[in-house]
């Protein structure tokens, strides 16, 4: 590692082993360095787990969750919004808290997420200041909102060809 100037933080490193091939008594190292297993681990604000994006998504719908309060109660103080400056609100402070990382997450079983969606339909009845009973298809469709999954698939797709259209030297 000294070879090469490289420094490792101890601190700062975890090993997260993904699959069946789990064994609690194996040893990780980097040079003399033992690092430790972990379950989980937090990176670039995201948890990352084996086979699993729970704890992720959990940390980002509480968030989302107190973002959409806490601008919600700052656009009714600041008196009667258009609909326009509350989408404005959804699309730039609460959505982005909701997809960050979707680029990445594994697997179609990641895309159910029935928090986020929850999030969305409750943020877009109090744009349109609708009753709970009025139909979800409805309202996200009178706002021109796709259901979050769609998006995340979206995001995804863009990453790939962003990938695709990459230099061979990257």
């Amino acid at each position: 590692l000294t070879k090469y100037r490289l420094q490792i933080n101890h601190n700062k490193s975890a090993v997260v082993v993904y699959g069946p091939g789990r064994k609690e008594n194996r040893q990780y190292k980097m040079g003399s360095l033992v690092i430790p297993l972990k379950e989980d681990y937090k990176y670039l604000g995201m948890i990352i787990q084996n086979a699993s994006w729970t704890k992720t998504k959990e940390s980002m719908a509480r968030k989302a969750s107190k973002a959409m309060s806490w601008s919600w109660n700052l656009l009714m103080r600041l008196g009667a919004p258009t609909v326009r400056a509350m989408v404005s609100v959804w699309t730039a402070l609460v959505r982005p808290l909701l997809e960050y990382g979707a680029e990445i997450w594994p697997g179609e079983n990641s895309q159910q997420w029935k928090e986020a969606d929850a999030l969305q339909r409750k943020m877009a009845k109090r744009i349109l200041d609708c009753r709970r009973t009025m139909p979800n298809e409805v309202v996200l469709g009178e706002l021109g909102w796709p259901v979050l999954q769609a998006r995340r698939v979206l995001l995804r797709l863009f990453f790939w060809a962003k990938l695709t259209k990459m230099d061979d030297g990257r």
